[in-house]
């Protein structure tokens, strides 16, 4: 993703998950403009594959997002622990939504 004009990524309430998981964590690796993505009232915490798995792979890599919004997105105990992992690991992340 090489767009270097959007800053803020709204994407709430579009029943995002699986596949479409996996493409959010493309752009989590290659894209370096985004500062803010709200993904609230999505499905990435269902365990339907590997998608939310590699999301929070990739949100521990990044380097530019600072506001990430993913309250009710129905995140199991398991991708709680890899999310949780990936705040660890992530050094510009200012803002998390609610996740409750």
């Amino acid at each position: 993703m090489t767009n270097q004009a959007i800053r803020i990524l709204e994407l709430k309430g579009n029943n995002i998950h699986g596949d479409a998981t996996e493409y959010l964590a493309k752009l989590l690796r290659q894209n370096y403009s985004i500062r803010s993505i709200s993904l609230e009232w999505n499905s990435l915490g269902l365990m339907d594959g590997n998608g939310f798995s590699h999301f929070c792979e990739s949100l521990g890599m990044n380097k530019s997002l600072k506001d990430l919004d993913l309250r009710n997105n129905q995140i199991t105990h398991t991708g709680a622990m890899e999310l949780s992992a990936a705040i660890d690991a992530n050094s510009t992340l200012q803002s998390l939504g609610n996740l409750f």
